[in-house]
């Protein structure tokens, strides 16, 4: 799903046009995400704080950045996946007192 979603947001997103995977394969390269499978996650708490502070040290990109994930995620729903990870991401960023700017058709 990495590359799909990646794909759908350089589509959505001209700036991150083909920026998202090499991002991601920086960051397992310097430990800081690991890919075993098609998961991605942390190597440590201290990389998800510091991912935290850099989207509440840019409020008003994130909110439109992390609204157009949740619309992608919705848009890309496979098994109801998509769904379940856009209500996730949108419950996470609520409990953080996070703005997401999302679509009305996302809504």
């Amino acid at each position: 799903m990495v590359p799909q979603l990646a794909d759908a947001i350089g589509e959505s997103e001209l700036e991150l046009e083909d920026k998202i995977i090499p991002l991601i394969r920086f960051m397992a390269a310097g430990r800081n995400l690991r890919q075993p499978n098609h998961v991605l996650s942390y190597y440590h708490p201290r990389v998800e704080a510091g991912l935290e502070r850099i989207v509440k040290g840019h409020p008003g990109r994130a909110a439109r950045l992390l609204g157009t994930m949740v619309d992608i995620l919705i848009s890309v729903d496979s098994d109801d996946w998509g769904r379940e990870a856009a209500a996730r991401l949108v419950q996470g960023a609520k409990k953080d007192r996070v703005r997401i700017r999302v679509s009305p058709s996302g809504a």
